[in-house]
C-alpha cells in the first residue's frame, strides 16, 4: 500500500515491481512456500516445485479449496471470542 502523503512514491512503485517480478516471486516462494502471485515464477522452478504448487493445473486446484466462507450470527461469534480473550 503506498499512502498518499508518501514522500518516496517512485520508489515504493519500483519496490512492489520488485515483488511481483517472476524472479523475485520464485524467491519469495523459496522461502516460504507459498503460491506465487506471478505465476511466471513457475518458469525458474523445478518440475517437482511447480507439481507441488499446483501450478501446473491451477484451475483444477482452485476447484478443490475451500475458500473461508462468512461467520453465519458474526456478533454471537465475536461476543464468545471476546469472552475467551478476556478471560486469558
Amino acid at each position: 500500500m503506498i499512502t498518499s502523503g508518501s514522500e518516496h512514491k517512485e520508489l515504493a512503485h519500483k519496490f512492489l515491481e520488485y515483488m511481483v517480478e517472476a524472479k523475485t516471486q520464485k524467491l519469495v516462494t523459496d522461502k516460504t512456500h507459498y503460491v506465487p502471485a506471478n505465476p511466471q515464477a513457475a518458469q525458474f522452478m523445478t518440475p517437482d516445485e511447480v507439481n507441488t504448487l499446483h501450478l501446473d493445473d491451477v484451475d483444477n486446484y482452485q476447484k478443490r479449496i475451500y475458500f473461508w466462507q462468512n461467520v453465519p450470527r458474526r456478533a454471537k461469534y465475536n461476543e464468545i471470542w471476546n469472552e475467551v480473550k478476556a478471560a486469558q
